[in-house]
């Protein structure tokens, strides 16, 4: 009956209404893990903008230093001082508040209202040292260029930190504890950002502008989701390497490379306008001497980047279940684009080699729906014959196909087996910065969001059509007409979702047009069909 059709042959009905099911499950799923928050305009997207040069930057140098007043007087003791920072990529704030960044602006970066991305370090900053509950206060200087070194002394301890600027969104931090007295008390590093406003979802359309807290520990990965968690979150974490506060597409965190792992607790009540989390190292045995080391990060979700500053960082990219596949699929896309240069066109090519992995899938799809044709008939006089009888007609309808070596399940199998590339996609498409304002051709501008004309699902739901009429069936009148609004399902599924998936739907359906085309012309793959 069906000749290599992946969604309208008649005897895969039921796994269409399986991947109906699944479909819903899986965004009930989504909006149960990333909850409907209120509308607000996202300020975590991000255009990247070649070229742009800092505002601090003169004379062509990549980094200026400058020193500010900031007449904050929550502390009345000692006056807050930070030294302005900033190279090609960034520009910053240190602060003497535990020498701790603030007001991180990306140079390349700006939000859709064409505003600065900013990381503003929250109250308290980021990377912020606190000795015994108590966060010092650094006397900062530039040792050299992205260089700095502070000192602090509390109590009979000094404390030294130095801080040193790399260009790829990234700092190394190492600070020195030395104490005159027996031991040294709590120590702990603070991560801190201001909480985001982030877009209301809907069934079809999963609020994707999210901002999670993602921890890699000695359990594996945690991740909570501040929208998720209406009543706060509270949590401690035991031996934590990696702990970061992401949005959609930027993230803020810190490796630690020290010999004593932290434990990272979080402690946010849901109407504080800041997410904090504390890196507590516990000093088990008393010390004198102690050295902490870790590379911090604040930038943008590339894959390729975050590789490169330590491979942990890749954790911060939330690819779901079907990792495995999405992160293979997404280097091939981006080795695609480095021939083509054009997104939109690696995306086809991914689309065109998918289906031609998956072509073996496809001939034993034909191969069974053809045997599953030619005993049709045979079946249908079973069914007469034993009507009255449920047990007989099972018995004899299985020895039939056990007779003509014919798998019922044999057309739905390869549809199923190609699900979990169509959630790896999906994952990659939604959460790949390289897609973000990406254009294509004509009227899509960008690939990460839905097409503004919704001329691509009207063509998918067009080809689906097509590729329905092109299936022979004899499927009854009932399956006929519930089968004649699969494509428009299809389409309304496909509507808000990123461009870039519905591109890849219209392309892959299109493609299994003329493959079909070409099974029902060419006499040799019907002889192979009948083998």
């Amino acid at each position: 009956m069906n000749q290599d059709n992946n969604f309208m042959d008649p005897r895969t009905l039921w796994a269409i209404l399986l991947v109906g099911v699944i479909w819903f499950g899986w965004q009930q799923y989504i909006n149960k893990k990333y909850g409907a928050p209120t509308k607000q305009t996202s300020e975590t997207i991000v255009e990247n903008r070649e070229g742009h040069q800092p505002a601090l930057v003169e004379s062509g140098k990549q980094g200026v230093i400058e020193n500010s007043q900031n007449t904050n007087k929550k502390d009345n003791t000692i006056p807050e001082q930070k030294i302005s920072y900033a190279n090609s990529l960034f520009k910053l704030e240190i602060s003497s508040k535990g020498m701790s960044l603030k007001n991180i602006e990306l140079n390349r970066y700006i939000g859709r209202d064409d505003k600065p991305i900013l990381f503003s370090g929250g109250e308290g900053g980021l990377f912020a040292t606190v000795l015994g509950g108590q966060q010092i206060h650094f006397d900062i200087t530039k040792e050299d260029e992205g260089r700095f070194i502070g000192k602090a002394e509390l109590n009979g301890i000094t404390v030294q930190k130095r801080m040193i600027f790399f260009d790829q969104y990234n700092v190394h931090v190492e600070t020195r504890i030395d104490s005159s007295q027996n031991s040294i008390p709590s120590l702990s590093m603070t991560l801190e950002e201001e909480v985001k406003k982030v877009e209301e979802g809907s069934i079809f359309a999963p609020p994707l502008e999210t901002q999670e807290i993602v921890v890699l520990n000695q359990e594996g990965e945690k991740d909570f989701n501040l929208a998720q968690e209406k009543e706060g979150i509270h949590a401690l974490l035991k031996q934590t390497f990696l702990a970061s506060i992401n949005s959609h597409y930027f993230s803020t965190a810190f490796i630690d490379k020290s010999e004593i792992i932290p434990d990272f607790l979080i402690d946010h009540k849901a109407t504080n306008p800041f997410i904090k989390g504390t890196l507590n190292y516990p000093l088990i045995n008393d010390h004198k001497n102690l050295v902490l080391k870790g590379v911090g990060f604040f930038g943008p979700k590339d894959t390729g980047l975050l590789e490169k500053v330590d491979p942990l960082l890749t954790n911060v990219v939330r690819f779901g279940f079907f990792s495995w596949i999405a992160k293979p699929l997404l280097n091939t896309m981006k080795w695609f684009n480095g021939v083509v240069g054009n997104w939109g066109w690696s995306i086809i090519l991914l689309t065109l080699l998918v289906r031609i992995v998956v072509m073996p899938l496809h001939i034993m799809s034909f191969k069974s729906m053809k045997a599953m044709q030619k005993v049709q008939p045979l079946i249908k006089n079973i069914k007469e014959r034993y009507k009255d009888d449920p047990m007989a007609l099972n018995r004899e309808t299985m020895a039939l196909m056990k007779k003509h070596k014919v798998n019922p399940m044999g057309g739905c199998l390869p549809m199923l087996l190609q699900i979990p590339v169509f959630f790896a996609l999906y994952r990659v498409f939604s959460e790949s910065l390289e897609l973000y304002k990406a254009p294509f051709i004509f009227w899509i501008h960008d690939l990460s969001v839905k097409d503004p004309y919704y001329v691509l699902p009207i063509l998918m739901a067009l080809v689906m059509y097509i590729q329905q009429k092109m299936t022979p069936t004899t499927m009854d009148p009932a399956q006929a007409k519930i089968m004649q609004f699969m494509p428009l399902i299809f389409s309304l599924m496909m509507i808000s979702l990123p461009s870039a998936l519905t591109l890849y739907m219209f392309v892959s359906t299109f493609f299994g047009i003329i493959q079909q085309y070409m099974f029902l012309k060419d006499k040799s793959s019907v002889e192979l069909a009948k083998a």
